[in-house]
């Protein structure tokens, strides 16, 4: 499998499961979730529920950071590529 690949179909649904967690730990609805993570209340419930997203471990010391700047309303992009490229090498054993 291509690491954009794996990513895709492994990484990314991780991350965004582990922001979903961390955000209703914080209080917020499915709905709220989703809008912050562009995505549908289903698939929230997918996330939280744990059918989705939960093949690789992710970092929650760098999940809290990026929720906290997605609630400040900053934006994320990068650090959520810097974290999908970390999380990529470090499980397909190459170099970010």
């Amino acid at each position: 499998m291509l690491r954009c690949e794996y990513s895709s179909r492994i990484v990314l649904p991780a991350i965004r499961r582990a922001m979903a967690l961390e955000m209703r730990r914080r209080g917020l609805s499915v709905s709220q979730i989703a809008e912050l993570l562009e995505t549908t209340p289903a698939s929230v419930s997918l996330y939280l529920r744990g059918r989705r997203g939960r093949k690789v471990d992710v970092p929650r010391e760098r999940i809290v950071a990026i929720v906290d700047k997605l609630l400040r309303g900053e934006d994320v992009s990068q650090d959520l590529c810097d974290l999908c490229r970390q999380i990529s090498a470090s499980s397909t054993g190459r170099s970010p």
